[in-house]
């Protein structure tokens, strides 16, 4: 079929390149795949910028996390107890709904956390550091959605 060894190399050539080309696009497609389902597992930890805001109080120092899911019907949990100090509030956004705002304020109506959510995007951790008393979880729009928050002072 080929007269020589040389025209063999040259026709294997381009379809060895394309199969390599091939393989490494599908090695960086899933290291991509892969990197984005870590970094979501690990979307609970701390922001390395909680680090850089106060490097020697909390760098020995373990900060909790208090998930909440909101649905369609509103949040999961509708309420959580926790003692006073700093954790994160990991709220997830499983509404499929786009621009929403949520605002977490002491019963009295003094606002602690507020952020305004682009798009569909669908995480919020603020770092906060609540003193005891009651707070409530809302989002603006649709205000029958709550999550009470208690702080203890122990």
């Amino acid at each position: 079929m080929f007269k020589t060894k040389k025209a063999r190399y040259w026709l294997t050539l381009p379809v060895s390149a394309v199969s390599l080309a091939v393989v490494m696009l599908i090695l960086v497609e899933s290291r991509a795949a892969l990197s984005s389902r870590v970094s979501r597992d690990l979307d609970h930890k701390v922001p390395d910028s909680a680090f850089s805001t106060f490097p020697n109080q909390l760098q020995n120092q373990r900060i909790e996390v208090e998930p909440i899911t909101l649905r369609r019907d509103g949040f999961e949990p509708g309420s959580i107890m926790r003692s006073h100090g700093r954790f994160i509030l990991a709220v997830d956004n499983r509404s499929r709904l786009e621009n929403l705002v949520f605002v977490v304020e002491r019963i009295n109506g003094n606002r602690q956390a507020e952020r305004r959510m682009r798009g569909r995007e669908l995480r919020w951790r603020p770092l906060l550091n609540l003193s005891p008393g009651e707070y409530i979880l809302t989002e603006t729009t649709h205000l029958e959605w709550r999550c009470a928050i208690t702080i203890s002072a122990q």
